[in-house]
């Protein structure tokens, strides 16, 4: 006998591809279904570690986001002190030019000064008013005769 004769309960059924759908689904579906009527009858938890593991696994991942946050937070750190350290850099490099600047003046100022002396000690005015018209001003203080007590 050929399963549409007698006994068979699917040999009246006429197939449309809509029920072809729905039967290969419920193929489909039968272990799932077969496995979870098991667990039911049976008493089986779906874990064998009960619910323990939900809480592990949310304590590591609350770990792992602090982590992570405290290890953006060292990085905003160190890139404010690597800030800080290219401010200082700068202005060591600016006041070392400017101490440059600054002793080159003072050597123009020297020279100037002892040519000033030279032209003081020869008698050449002339000269020596020349000098002091180009004197800084830390070396334009002259003094007034009768300005400095004598001992």
């Amino acid at each position: 006998m050929n399963n549409f004769e007698a006994g068979n309960p699917r040999s009246k059924l006429t197939y449309t591809p809509n029920s072809v759908y729905k039967l290969q689904r419920a193929r489909r579906l039968m272990p799932a279904i077969e496995v979870r009527q098991k667990n039911e009858v049976s008493g089986a938890k779906r874990h064998s570690w009960g619910g323990g593991f939900e809480t592990v696994a949310a304590l590591i991942l609350g770990l792992a986001t602090l982590g992570s946050a405290w290890s953006a937070y060292q990085s905003w750190l160190w890139a404010v002190s690597k800030l800080s350290r290219c401010r200082c850099t700068r202005r060591r490099q600016t006041s070392g030019r400017k101490a440059i600047y600054a002793n080159e003046f003072r050597k123009v100022d020297a020279v100037l000064f002892e040519r000033y002396l030279s032209a003081l000690s020869e008698k050449d005015q002339r000269m020596a008013n020349f000098l002091f018209d180009r004197f800084g001003p830390s070396l334009r203080w002259r003094p007034k005769l009768g300005s400095l007590p004598i001992h």
